[in-house]
């Protein structure tokens, strides 16, 4: 992690809350936690359209950027591997708090969520350089609060985030097998095809016994 001052302790830190506001570290922290799933968003958005340019007849500055961005989510998902499966690799080069973050995360929302953050620069980098446990923590409640809105976001626009995990798939990694092998595929659906309802889960909107149509 960096160890830089201002990503330890928000500038606000040491300020006192006033006629029931929140203190300004805690405002600072809940601003950071929506400026990085702002980014997060864009990020994806922006992956999107160059995966659409590579199937095509990308440039060789579009084709090097997306052999960077999968070399360095690949670079993040293998430490991620190394603490989960530990017992395996026996490589504990990362801090305790990177190890707590990525255990925790996976405990909270598997594989298949944590790469599809993975796939955002921004999330890679909050999750390897903020310090500070409140701001991660805060970090942490948009992301979850967003699950659904992000998984919709990524597979109704087909981003490939699959990808980044075949290179484990020999090693036969439990959790890591049912991610790649996740049967919720609506990358071919309109984005209104999918709903969240009370139970945490997405399904199709049904209307008459029929699947419904966008506009209708």
């Amino acid at each position: 992690m960096s160890t830089q001052e201002s990503s330890i302790v928000p500038a606000g830190a040491r300020s006192i809350a006033k006629n029931g506001e929140k203190p300004a570290f805690a405002q600072e922290a809940l601003d950071i936690g929506r400026q990085i799933i702002t980014a997060m968003y864009w990020e994806l958005d922006s992956l999107w359209k160059l995966q659409q340019v590579i199937t095509g007849t990308p440039s060789q500055g579009e084709r090097q950027a997306y052999r960077n961005h999968s070399e360095a989510v690949g670079t993040f998902l293998d430490l991620a591997v190394s603490y989960k499966y530990v017992y395996i690799f026996q490589l504990m080069t990362g801090s305790s708090a990177d190890i707590d973050r990525c255990l925790f995360f996976l405990f909270e929302h598997g594989w298949a969520f944590f790469t599809i953050c993975a796939m955002s620069e921004s999330f890679r980098k909050a999750f390897c350089e903020l310090e500070s446990v409140f701001c991660w923590n805060e970090v942490m409640k948009v992301i979850s609060a967003n699950r659904r809105s992000i998984e919709v976001f990524v597979r109704t626009r087909n981003i490939d985030w699959q990808a980044s995990l075949l290179p484990y798939l020999d090693l036969n990694l439990p959790g890591i097998c049912q991610a790649i092998n996740s049967k919720v595929n609506i990358g071919t659906e309109h984005a209104h095809h999918t709903v969240q309802v009370s139970r945490d889960f997405l399904k199709r909107p049904i209307h008459k016994d029929q699947h419904r149509i966008d506009g209708v």
